[in-house]
């Protein structure tokens, strides 16, 4: 069971997260994974690191694995673990005017798509608040695959293969 006491995620428990996942991926048909989290610290190329073997393991699945680029405003850098694996679609914010916003990273090597990360309204028991990041730009990517996903499976039977979903990502998608 996770420890959130201190209000920090370990490395562990996403590591077992996303094993959980590739053990039940034909069990609950996943189509995405989404992963909003990083450090504060920003890297200028991709790294063999906790997270490389899940997210290649999930990749050769079939499922692609959609992670924000962090908000360290770097322009030649990501957060961990968007430079884990070269086969992660990472993701970076644009405002409503679709130009980078001022808080994402920006590498424009190591994020394949921008969506809109600002402004985004998040109910709570103080009522609605309206927050900011990269955390809220990626989870677009992942709905639209999974949407993507629905329609192949119901139009031709089958799921589309991931190369095919990042066409259709990075054309339809915003290069910020």
């Amino acid at each position: 069971t996770p420890d959130f006491s201190d209000g920090n995620i370990r490395d562990s428990d996403l590591k077992k997260a996303l094993q959980w996942v590739v053990e039940n991926v034909g069990i609950y048909n996943v189509s995405a994974v989404n992963i909003s989290l990083g450090t504060t610290e920003t890297f200028p190329s991709y790294a063999n690191s906790f997270l490389t073997t899940e997210i290649n393991d999930l990749y050769s699945l079939g499922i692609p694995t959609i992670i924000a680029s962090g908000n360290a405003s770097d322009p030649f850098g990501v957060s961990s673990p968007a430079n884990n694996s070269p086969l992660a679609i990472v993701v970076g914010a644009v405002n409503d005017d679709k130009t980078a916003s001022s808080f994402t990273n920006k590498h424009p090597e190591l994020i394949d798509v921008y969506a809109l990360g600002g402004d985004t309204p998040v109910n709570s028991d103080q009522g609605t608040d309206l927050f900011s990041g990269t955390s809220f730009a990626a989870p677009q990517v992942s709905g639209a695959i999974a949407a993507l996903q629905e329609a192949s499976i119901e139009l031709r039977g089958e799921k589309l293969e991931i190369p095919k979903i990042n066409d259709l990502i990075i054309a339809t998608g915003d290069n910020g």
